[in-house]
């Protein structure tokens, strides 16, 4: 497997794990009454997965884009 693949692989799950913390923290401390709204739908499960699904995705993308940006880089 190439290096930057396996490094975008690695970053993706850090941020995907920070998401699932803030997630913990949501429904902890239920910031705008996110579990109440989770735990009383019908749908529950699948507003649970939308959710982890969605933080997901963003905070492993800005993980990898910060990863990507912070790289040094020659002058070439």
């Amino acid at each position: 497997m190439p290096q930057l693949v396996r490094y975008f692989i690695v970053h993706g799950a850090i941020g995907a794990g920070m998401s699932l913390a803030a997630i913990a923290i949501l429904f902890v401390y239920n910031l705008g009454d996110i579990r109440s709204l989770v735990l009383s739908s019908a749908a529950n499960l699948f507003a649970f997965g939308a959710l982890v699904l969605v933080l997901a995705t963003i905070f492993a993308a800005v993980q990898i884009s910060m990863f990507v940006m912070l790289q040094p880089w020659d002058k070439d």
